[in-house]
């Protein structure tokens, strides 16, 4: 499904989250100190 909108699994992942409504945050995190 990334492939066919160009985004990555994780881009994906967010925008459905976003979707989800107002009361439902994406907390991103990472697991590199240069991400940071």
């Amino acid at each position: 499904l990334g492939k066919k909108h160009g985004c990555t699994p994780a881009q994906l992942a967010l925008a459905w989250v976003l979707q989800q409504g107002k009361d439902v945050v994406p907390i991103p995190g990472t697991t590199k100190i240069k991400n940071l």
